[in-house]
This record gives structure tokens, C-alpha cells and sequence, in this order.
């Protein structure tokens, strides 16, 4: 049983959705969608850049298709307010935008919202994959440093999540160990969002690392 009690009987929902390369509207009404199909959970996850999908290439460099992204998370936010969603917790990825570079390129993050009692909590990703089919590095700016949310799920269950984005867990081959940093801050869960694609052994591979940050932390 977890230290808070609260963590005992937590339900939590993974939509592992197929997302669909640039169709932002479509990928927003999945979500939804998934919402109403499964009401009864206190966590809702979804993966690394919902409304996008994952590896958008030249997407990625037009405004329109960045702040389209940032207002299907608004619609959603919309959504979720004052429904009893709002008191769920929903953790969704997202490209945030931070302004506009010299060349006049969309500057952006690859992020995690936490929506939660009608507010957005972002973190940004901070460790870029880079190897096989990863581009992050060739358009993501990283994150500055860790955090964690303190979200509410009403009658006084508060809870705190740290919530790494897929490469930020891989401590193994880099040198920092971004869920231990997210423990320290007083994370009581690790949930991970990821939209990396499958191969052969990887799923092995995957439970040896998370065994391996579960027991250390």
C-alpha cells in the first residue's frame, strides 16, 4: 500500500489512442470522446503530442499548425470545465509555443499539460530523443528544469505527479535521472506519456527500466 492513502484505490484510465499525423481536430475529438467512454476513472493519460501526433516534420515549422495545437488543448480545457471532469485529473501532451525565431520559425517545447480543477499545469520536456526515428532535437527547444503537480480530486484527496516525457526516463544513457528529481520535489506517482513506435524487444526493455526506477525511488 502507498504512503498516501489516497493512491489505494486510484483509478486510472490509459487511452493509448492511435493519433493521426496533422489531423488536430480529429485527434481532439478522440479525445473526447474517450472522456465520455470512460467517466468512472480519476486519471485520464494520453499520449506524447495528442493533437498532432508524433513526427510531423515541416508541421512543426508553420505557426498555424502550432497555435491550432495550443487551441485544441483550450477546447479541451472548455471541455472539461464545469463538467465533473474538473475534478478529474487529465494528463494530455502538447507543442507549446514560446514565441517566434530570427529566421521566423515557430520556437516550441515539447510539453505535458496537467488539467486539473479548471487550471493547466505544464512541464517540458527536458531529455530530446534523438537516435532512430526521433527528430526532437531538430525542432524542440528543452524544458529548464523539473516539476511535479499538485492536483486535487475533490473531497480533499490531493496528490502529487511527476510526469517525465518517454526519453526524460531513460537515466541509462544520459546523466541525469529526471523521475528521481520529480520524487525529490515530492512526487508520490511517476506517470509517463510517450508516442514512441514499437520493436521487437523494446517492451522487455521498457520493464526493466521502469522496474528499475520504481524500486530506487
Amino acid at each position: 500500500k502507498m504512503q498516501n492513502k489516497n493512491l489505494n484505490n486510484l483509478k486510472i484510465a490509459m487511452h493509448q489512442m492511435n493519433t493521426v499525423v496533422g489531423d488536430i481536430s480529429g485527434n481532439l475529438a478522440k479525445v473526447k470522446q474517450l472522456l465520455k467512454s470512460n467517466d468512472k476513472a480519476d486519471i485520464h493519460v494520453f499520449p506524447e503530442t495528442t493533437f498532432t501526433g508524433y513526427l510531423c516534420g515541416s508541421l512543426l515549422d508553420r505557426y498555424e499548425f502550432i497555435k491550432d495545437n495550443e487551441q485544441a488543448l483550450q477546447d479541451l480545457v472548455d471541455f472539461v470545465n464545469g463538467t465533473h471532469f474538473e475534478n478529474k485529473v487529465i494528463i494530455i501532451g502538447y507543442i507549446s509555443f514560446h514565441g517566434m525565431d530570427e529566421a521566423g520559425f515557430p520556437i516550441i517545447k515539447n510539453s505535458v499539460a496537467c488539467i486539473n480543477q479548471g487550471k493547466v499545469q505544464r512541464y517540458d520536456k527536458q531529455l530530446l530523443a534523438n537516435g532512430d526515428h526521433h527528430e526532437d532535437r531538430k525542432y524542440f527547444k528543452s524544458g529548464y528544469d523539473s516539476k511535479v503537480f499538485n492536483v486535487s480530486l475533490g473531497y480533499h484527496k490531493d496528490l502529487v505527479i511527476g510526469c517525465p516525457i518517454c526519453e526524460d526516463n531513460w537515466f541509462t544513457d544520459h546523466d541525469r535521472n529526471i523521475p528521481e528529481e520529480m520524487v525529490q520535489l515530492g512526487a508520490e506517482i511517476i506517470i509517463s506519456i510517450n508516442q514512441s513506435y514499437f520493436y521487437y524487444g523494446k517492451q522487455l526493455k521498457r520493464y526493466k527500466l521502469f522496474s528499475q526506477i520504481a524500486k530506487h525511488n
